[in-house]
């Protein structure tokens, strides 16, 4: 088997996807499968045989498990065994551009031809999961995730499930095989397989928009995406006190909160897509007499932004910011409170927020200004966390080929940044890996970071960007359908790839 590696850098802004792509002069990892027979494996074996072993075409099958993922053990990665060895390759960033109206969500998905988007409303239970949206419903499935209804479930394949054919969910699936109660390994495909209403299914994930709201102002946040029909609060949620509530049914956030001064109030809210299947997320809303667009503002070259005031306006004057640490690049219009960027090739601190953009040029602010109430002149500020993104510009796996056969894991496949980058550049926080088969169908799981092969694990993109080439054993079975090219010749199986990656902001 060959998978082609196609190193891609993603440095994107606004939650942007980008690729980079040279194919005149790619890396690329070589895997080369031996064919033979596997014996029959129930799903609870597959999942206790952790071990790999070198195989040839007399060797038997020893049950492998996924990537040690059983089940829905979602984000349970192995740790690199190994750094792979690189050579120097390297690519340029190309940058996806979209933009989708107010109220609409922007949708990504990712081929081995380049990116696509498209834009869902913001209040359908359809965005979740989704990877393209069209003509008012999900059109298809984000990886990782399967249609049940007008929406898509978070779900995975019992792992190592196949049925008396040896043919795995996947297979099924792209058979058009129908759905049967015949129990294999004591498990049928209506069980075991999540196009057929079986696997194992998990929450999807949501969030609202950081918000800071001018006092006497109406809030209204709605969940991105929408996962649910219920919502539910936990009972130290502070909302109703404020005057603010929440929707059971869709989950927005609305309401005026109550007072005169600037008050922070949090609250945990649970949307329970079906019986046992939920996820909770805590947001929090602040309000002020001075408020910005955000409690964290990213700059780029051209970025502006305005503060929301108490009327009127013109009780406002001397603007002034204070920021640790210093920050020379950011300037303040000391008559309005605007806030730009000044000589970007000045450099300032470094600042974490949640991980997302460790080490970046930036710093926590405090604007500062006076407020003209009665003719007496009153303090007020307004806090937030300043950054300037640097997103890579270059990246590479440094390697061109590596040969492994079926249960073999090579040295695990190290990104790499271009030497030339400056200290402190944003690398892409998640990765995808699209792929093209020469035989079977392929699927980037963008939960689990697994790509299958017609169902079987064959590698692993870890959150650092790093990739792991593990073909589980029972990929075996594709072969005993193939004829080799020559007598007692190899089999293979060609994966072309291109790896995308996706930084915050």
């Amino acid at each position: 088997m060959k998978i082609g590696l196609l190193s891609q850098l993603f440095s994107c802004a606004a939650e942007e996807l980008c690729d980079a792509r040279d194919y005149g002069d790619s890396d690329a990892a070589l895997l080369q499968l031996r064919g033979f027979r596997p014996r029959q494996v129930a799903p609870e074996q597959y999942a206790e045989s952790p071990q790999l072993s070198t195989l040839d075409e007399t060797t038997e099958a020893t049950p492998v498990a996924p990537s040690d993922l059983f089940e829905k053990c979602r984000g349970q990665h192995r740790p690199a065994m190994t750094q792979a060895q690189t050579n120097s390759s390297s690519s340029t960033a190309f940058t996806a551009q979209a933009t989708c109206p107010v109220n609409q969500l922007l949708l990504w998905d990712v081929s081995t031809q380049g990116i696509a988007s498209s834009c869902c409303p913001e209040s359908s239970l359809s965005c979740a999961g989704c990877g393209q949206f069209a003509e008012g419903k999900c059109v298809k499935c984000a990886g990782g995730y399967t249609m049940r209804g007008s929406g898509c479930q978070s779900c995975v394949d019992t792992a190592g499930w196949l049925d008396d054919n040896g043919m795995s969910c996947m297979q099924l699936q792209q058979a058009g095989e129908a759905c049967s109660e015949q129990k294999v390994g004591g498990l049928s495909s209506k069980e075991a397989c999540c196009h057929c209403d079986g696997g194992h299914t998990s929450a999807t994930s949501f969030a609202y928009e950081d918000s800071q709201v001018l006092i006497g102002k109406t809030v209204s946040l709605k969940p991105q995406p929408r996962t649910a029909t219920r919502y539910e609060v936990n009972e130290d949620c502070e909302f109703a006190k404020f005057g603010l509530t929440v929707d059971g049914q869709t989950g927005e956030i609305s309401g005026t909160p109550t007072g005169t001064e600037p008050l922070n109030v949090g609250c945990e809210i649970t949307a329970v897509q079906t019986p046992g299947i939920s996820f909770t997320t805590t947001v929090r809303i602040s309000t002020g007499h001075m408020v910005y667009p955000s409690t964290a503002l990213l700059f780029s070259s051209g970025s502006v932004f305005e503060p929301e005031l108490l009327a009127p306006a013109s009780n406002w004057q001397q603007f002034a910011v204070n920021c640790a640490p210093t920050i020379p690049w950011l300037k303040i219009d000391a008559a309005t409170g605007v806030l730009r960027m000044d000589t970007p090739n000045v450099r300032g601190g470094v600042v974490d927020v949640d991980d997302t953009y460790s080490g970046q040029d930036g710093g926590v602010c405090v604007v500062r200004a006076k407020r003209i109430t009665g003719g007496v002149a009153r303090d007020e500020h307004a806090q937030v966390v300043v950054i300037r993104p640097k997103p890579w510009s270059a990246l590479s796996y440094g390697t061109r080929q590596i040969p492994v056969s079926v249960g073999d894991q090579v040295p695990v496949l190290q990104v790499q940044a271009a030497a030339d980058l400056p200290v402190g550049s944003l690398k892409p926080s998640t990765f995808s890996v699209a792929c093209d088969a020469s035989h079977g169908g392929y699927v980037f799981d963008e939960v689990l970071g697994v790509g299958w092969l017609s169902g079987h694990p064959v590698l692993e993109a870890y959150p650092d960007g790093s990739i792991s080439i593990a073909p589980a054993q029972s990929l075996a079975v594709l072969f005993d359908v193939m004829q080799p090219p020559n007598s007692g010749s190899r089999m293979e199986i060609s994966l072309s790839c291109v790896v995308y990656g996706r930084v915050s902001g």
